[in-house]
């Protein structure tokens, strides 16, 4: 009885992860997808890195695309951006990109920021980036965070009656990284007339969102989650190793008996 038990649960150990639904895409892949789901094949992307490098274009990308490192002097190009792809490290990176773009001379000041904006970025505040891509008057935002063990994909309509006009994140969608995912870039253009006709300061948006300083703490906290989500396709791994092995000395103690 208990050599039968032991080979029941054995069985479900040697299941792979991909096989109960721990199948987790890399970062290329699910890039790839996003890619897929809010950019014509045709559009020329402008893939938008740092000094820290790292960044990653899919191998299968059908569109055509050019690839600035935006911390050096960036050469005019014949198109001003308008299908924007970003990747970043943390909020303060993406806000500093964010300025250095917009002062490049890709930057359309009227055109680029009505584009399609694809961020990619290592936490788990989505809503952050939200709210910093918002104050740069930037609403056409799909973020893909690559903190969670499995990659998510997130959509926001500043101009939701939720959103009070970009002032907060209350309203959202959220979806895992595949190839069933149906994603949608709207705006409520209603509202968004409402927003813009309030009264503003000269040089300032039209809204204004409340991005708050992270502390000392909230850093850590964000770091270690990024660690840790990071490297969960890792951990599980290990763990369905460790298990295997346990469940092989034990049937070999058993059988011995």
């Amino acid at each position: 009885m208990e050599l039968q038990l032991l080979l029941i649960i054995c069985t479900v150990t040697f299941i792979q992860p991909q096989d109960v639904g721990f199948y987790l895409p890399n970062p290329e892949k699910c890039l790839a997808i996003a890619i897929e789901k809010i950019f014509k094949p045709d559009a020329t992307l402008y893939f938008i890195f740092g000094k820290s490098g790292g960044e990653i274009v899919p191998k299968d990308l059908v569109n055509p695309y050019i690839t600035i490192d935006i911390s050096k002097r960036v050469q005019r190009s014949v198109n001003y951006a308008r299908n924007v792809i970003i990747q970043t490290e943390g909020f303060q990176t993406l806000n500093d990109t964010l300025r250095r773009l917009k002062r490049s001379v890709i930057w359309h000041k009227e055109d680029s920021s009505k584009g399609t904006f694809l961020i990619t970025i290592r936490t788990n505040d989505f809503s952050e980036v939200f709210q910093i891509c918002w104050k740069h008057n930037i609403t056409k935002v799909l973020v893909l965070t690559r903190s969670y063990a499995s990659p998510r994909l997130y959509t926001s309509d500043p101009y939701s009656n939720e959103n009070n006009c970009a002032k907060h994140v209350k309203k959202y969608t959220i979806q895992n990284c595949n190839k069933a995912t149906n994603v949608k870039l709207r705006v409520n253009l209603r509202n968004m007339e409402k927003c813009n006709a309030k009264p503003t300061v000269k040089g300032t948006s039209a809204f204004k969102s409340e991005i708050t300083e992270t502390t000392y703490f909230g850093g850590f906290l964000e770091k270690a989650s990024t660690f840790i989500g990071d490297r969960m396709h890792y951990i599980i791994l290990v763990g369905f190793s460790a298990s295997t092995l346990i469940c092989f000395y034990t049937m070999n103690s058993l059988m011995r008996y």
